[in-house]
Order: structure tokens, then C-alpha cells, then sequence
């Protein structure tokens, strides 16, 4: 009996032992396998059964969409910049969540991992990877394209060619383009947040003004006076110094508040600068041949023609007698380098001058815009006193300079009666005077002949010259 009840005893111990044998082999099997375990989902991909590395092919094959579709899209015209996840160092993090997946049931004794993998079987345990890029990163190539479509604006220009069939050719404007970076970088980063991949940014460049414009010049360039002397009754030599020194006044801009001189403008007036032997009024009010002979004619026209432009003389003589080609009181004397006429643009935009010489006359034209208002103006000369000419001054010629006999004589010096004048500038609108500006108050001084008669009595005198 006692034999009986230990052959039962041992029955059970073996068949015990097989049994726990075959329950610790089937947890083995089930823990001790180098594929996921059931229950294990990545990005919706059920894992069980699978290798890693075919997990891997799984779940690159199933992730790279979401990255091909990161992009965002700038236009314009026909042009377009495509930027893809590359360039913004777009990423899946399905790796991570893929070693994290394969080490679920692979930690803690062989118990505690079955346990953790038959409760995958209950509550499957899922991961989701994460899509991430950096928009920042193309930030500079944003703003570099930008800056490609940075074009300048150019200014109108216009210069003054008064030999050319048009004297103030006109080169247009040209209008400008400027893209800002920041807008269109916010406008990036808005739409790949939202995951607006497909969206295209149409690039608007604003448009860059210029500063000046073609038309800006309208109504700026007229003729404003034209003013003549005459040059018929001058000698060739007296011409040829006219010309010489009105010709450097032909095609000058006078700039705003700009001061011009004629003495700095010509420079010396001798021979080596091309003047030729003409009449000047010498210091003991004779005329006498000199280099540059003529050339207040030059000043003279100018200067009328500057004040009828509304422009202003700062430094203006008069002749000792008045000339025969202006009226009295409206000549402007100059001698180099003692006696200058200057004078100066008081107007608010630039002034032209043009000169030449047509038909034994000399021609000062000055162009800009019309003086406001219609306004024209006209020069005036009132002689308000007159004064007679001053007996005739004999004088003995002593060296026989002029003269050699007593019945002979020279007048070295014509006499001219003493002339007080004014000159105004006279405004006048729709032909109605409307002021009156005084000019000048001058006083040409009278001038006493100058005689000279000779000194040896001869022999057989046979009269004497005309006095």
C-alpha cells in the first residue's frame, strides 16, 4: 500500500515537471524571438511577426509621403521656387519610435516579459512618429531672392544742348522694383504650419518711384527772354571779341542762388586768349585800340537779358558815356580784372543762358520756367537831368605826340554832356503794368573835350586843322 502511494507520488512530481517544462519552453518561444511581438503598432502598422528591418522597409515605405509632400511654393510671373523638405532638413522620427517599439517586452525577467507581451494580445501598445522641418532654413535664400528683385529706380534727367535740333533732351525714368523678405518669409512659415503644402505665395513686388519723372521738366525749359544789340556799325576785329567772349556764356546752367561772373567766365582778355585790337575807353576817356575791344557789349546784352529773366545783377557799372547800342542807364562796363559785372540767379529753379550772333546782331536767350503769374518784364530809362558839355581843354603838345605845328590840332578826347538817369524793371501782366522796380540811378559825368595843339611855329604856315 505504502509502495502504491509512492508511485503515485512520483506519477504526479513527473507529470508536473513535464508540465511546467513545456509551459517555461512555450514562454521561451513566445519571449525569446527577435521579431516584434503582437500588438505592437507603429504609424498604424501592425508589427507583429515583422523584423526589424522589416519593420524598417515598412515603415520608410510608409513615412517618406509625409515628407514628399512638405513644400512650399513661390511664383511669380512664369517663374517658381520650389522648396521641399530637403531644404528645411525635414524629418520622420519613425526610427526612434521603431527602437522604442522593439524594446517593449524585452526587459525584466522571462515571467515579467511574457506578462508584459500576452497583455499586448489585451491592449495593443501604438506609437506615432512625428513629422518635424526647420522653415527657418530658408530664410536666406528667401531673402536672397528678394534681393534679386531689387531693381533701382532711376531719376529723369535732362541736359541742356543748345547747338542740338532739340536744346533740352530728356532721358525717361525708369521705375523700380523691391521685394520685402519679411512678408513673404511669414507667409512660408503660415502656410507650413498650417499644412497648406500645395498653396503657391504669388510674389508682389512693390513698385519703386523715382524721384524725378520726365514730367517733372514740363514747362521748365521755355524761352523766357530773348534780347538783342546791334553789332552792324563794329569793326571785324570788334565783332570777333564780341563773339569770343559771349560764346562762353552759350549752353551755362546758372544753378539756383549762383553767382556768375563775367571776368571769372572769360578769364584775361589779351591777345594770348585770342582778343583782337579794337576801341576801349581808356582812363582819360579817349579811344584808343586795345586787346578785347567790344566785349562790354557782351556784358551789356547779358545783363539785359539776366534782369528781364528775373534774375538779379550784384555787381554792374556803367560806361563813362553811354554806348550806342543799349539804351542809357542799361549797360554794364567791365574791365579785367578791376571792373567785373556779376550776377545771380534769385529764382528757385535753374536758368539757361544760349548766345550767338545772327544778322550783325548779338542774340542772349534765356530759357526755365516763365516767371509766375504770366508776368512779363520791360526794361525802362528816364534821363531826369542833363548837364552841358564842359568847355573844350586845350592842351600843348609839348612833345609833338599828336600834333607838331601851331596851325595844326588833335581831339584826343570827344566832349559829352553829363546824363542823370534811372532804370526800372517794369512788370506787367495780360499787357497791364502791375510794379515797378528801380535798377540803377546813374550818373554818366560830363566830359570836357580834350584838344591837343601843336607848338612849333614853322615856316610858312599853311593854316590850321579843324577844332
Amino acid at each position: 500500500m505504502r509502495t502504491l502511494f509512492f508511485v503515485i507520488i512520483i506519477l504526479v512530481v513527473l507529470v508536473g515537471g513535464v508540465a511546467t517544462y513545456m509551459i517555461r519552453q512555450n514562454m521561451e518561444q513566445e519571449v525569446y524571438r527577435d521579431t516584434f511581438y503582437e500588438g505592437i503598432i507603429v504609424d498604424d502598422i501592425p508589427l507583429g511577426g515583422m523584423s526589424y528591418d522589416q519593420a524598417k522597409v515598412e515603415l520608410q515605405r510608409r513615412n517618406q509621403p509625409r515628407l514628399d509632400i512638405i513644400r512650399t511654393t513661390l511664383a511669380y510671373q512664369s517663374r517658381r521656387w520650389v522648396f521641399d523638405y530637403r531644404d528645411m532638413n525635414g524629418s520622420v522620427d519613425y526610427m526612434q519610435q521603431l527602437d522604442a517599439a522593439y524594446e517593449v517586452g524585452r526587459t525584466g525577467g522571462l515571467i515579467e516579459r511574457y506578462q508584459t507581451i500576452m497583455g499586448l494580445r489585451q491592449e495593443n501598445m501604438v506609437f506615432e512618429s512625428t513629422v518635424s522641418f526647420d522653415p527657418e532654413l530658408v530664410r536666406e535664400t528667401i531673402s536672397e531672392i528678394a534681393e534679386a528683385f531689387t531693381v533701382e529706380a532711376t531719376d529723369a534727367s535732362m541736359y541742356f544742348d543748345p547747338d542740338g535740333e532739340v536744346f533740352f533732351p530728356i532721358q525717361p525714368e525708369t521705375y523700380g522694383r523691391r521685394l520685402d523678405a519679411g512678408p513673404v518669409m511669414a507667409q512660408v512659415i503660415a502656410n507650413l504650419q498650417g499644412r497648406r503644402f500645395d498653396d503657391v505665395i504669388e510674389l508682389q513686388p512693390e513698385v519703386v518711384m523715382p524721384d524725378v519723372v520726365a514730367a517733372d521738366f514740363a514747362g521748365k525749359t521755355e524761352l523766357v527772354v530773348q534780347y538783342s544789340t546791334d553789332l552792324a556799325s563794329s569793326t571785324q576785329n570788334r565783332r570777333s571779341n564780341v563773339l569770343l567772349s559771349s560764346q562762353v556764356f552759350h549752353g551755362i546752367t546758372i544753378e539756383p542762388g549762383q553767382i556768375v561772373s563775367f571776368n571769372e567766365m572769360t578769364g584775361p582778355r589779351g591777345k594770348a586768349n585770342g582778343y583782337l585790337d579794337a576801341p576801349v575807353i581808356k582812363a582819360d576817356k579817349s579811344m584808343e585800340d586795345e586787346p578785347g575791344g567790344g566785349v562790354c557789349q557782351s556784358s551789356t546784352t547779358i545783363y539785359n537779358a539776366i534782369v528781364m529773366a528775373g534774375m538779379n545783377a550784384v555787381e554792374r557799372s556803367h560806361h563813362s558815356f553811354p554806348s550806342t547800342y543799349v539804351a542809357t542807364g542799361l549797360d554794364a562796363t567791365v574791365n579785367y580784372p578791376t571792373s567785373d559785372f556779376k550776377f545771380q540767379n534769385t529764382r528757385d529753379i535753374p536758368m539757361y543762358m544760349r548766345t550767338y550772333i545772327d544778322n550783325n546782331k548779338l542774340f542772349v536767350e534765356i530759357y526755365g520756367e516763365p516767371i509766375a503769374d504770366g508776368v512779363t518784364y520791360k526794361l525802362r530809362s528816364e534821363v531826369y537831368e542833363t548837364m552841358p558839355i564842359p568847355p573844350i581843354n586845350y592842351v600843348q603838345d609839348t612833345k609833338g605826340e599828336f600834333v607838331t605845328y601851331t596851325w595844326e590840332s588833335f581831339k584826343k578826347v570827344s566832349g559829352r554832356k553829363g546824363i542823370k538817369v534811372k532804370t526800372y524793371r517794369d512788370a506787367y501782366q495780360n499787357n497791364q503794368l502791375i510794379g515797378s522796380e528801380l535798377l540803377a540811378n546813374d550818373f554818366y559825368k560830363p566830359i570836357a573835350p580834350v584838344v591837343y595843339v601843336g607848338m612849333n611855329p614853322g615856316v610858312g604856315a599853311a593854316g590850321t586843322a579843324a577844332r
